[in-house]
């Protein structure tokens, strides 16, 4: 599992490795708000699009989810907007989930 994120500081970027992220529930990427724990700060998350899409054989990106195909997997896209003490920031995140599982 990679569960790994990254915080600018204004001048560098800094390893950071989150507590437990929300997995996706749907093929569209809900929960769209959630919060994350990093180290000893609380983030607020809110997805503002979502764009899910598959990996199919032999190499293909497939745009969207087919529901009938069950073990093959999700990813989902999103532009997040994050809020942190009082701070607005925006970013990405990305989340995957095998179809029968969501």
């Amino acid at each position: 599992m990679l569960n790994r994120g990254f915080v600018f500081d204004g001048s560098a970027m800094h390893d950071a490795t989150p507590g437990e992220l929300p997995t996706i529930h749907t093929s569209d990427g809900a929960p769209h708000s959630f919060e994350v724990e990093l180290q000893e700060a609380r983030i607020q998350g809110h997805v503002l699009h979502s764009i899910p899409f598959m990996l199919d054989e032999p190499n293909d990106l497939v745009i969207g989810a087919d529901l009938s195909r069950p073990a093959t997997k999700v990813i989902v896209e999103a532009p997040c907007r994050f809020e942190w003490d009082g701070e607005v920031g925006y970013g990405w995140l990305e989340r995957s989930r095998r179809i029968d599982q969501l």
